[in-house]
This record gives C-alpha cells, sequence and structure tokens, in this order.
C-alpha cells in the first residue's frame, strides 16, 4: 500500500517538474528571443504599419 502512494506521489511530481521545465524553458526562449533581435527591426515594423496605415486614411 505505501510503496503504492510513493509511486503515484512521485509519477505527479516527476509530471509537475516537467510541465514546469517545459514552460521555464519556453519563456527563457521568448525572452532569449526577444532580448538578442536587435530592436531597430521592431520599430522598422511599427513604422511601416503605421506609415501603411496613414496612406489608407488620405
Amino acid at each position: 500500500m505505501c510503496s503504492q502512494h510513493y509511486y503515484i506521489y512521485q509519477l505527479t511530481s516527476i509530471v509537475c517538474a516537467s510541465s514546469l521545465f517545459d514552460f521555464c524553458f519556453s519563456a527563457a526562449k521568448v525572452c532569449f528571443l526577444s532580448f538578442f533581435t536587435p530592436q531597430h527591426i521592431y520599430g522598422r515594423e511599427i513604422e511601416r504599419g503605421n506609415w501603411r496605415k496613414k496612406r489608407e486614411r488620405e
């Protein structure tokens, strides 16, 4: 009986750890990409989008 409970506990802890690791990994990937991608590329894309909107209004 005890060993069964221990096995279930171990299984749940492994599942929790893996999901937590997955979440941390994806979060780190997003941070890494946003940090190492040059900001001026994002700026250019935003400016281009605003310029298109201005042209559509006129």
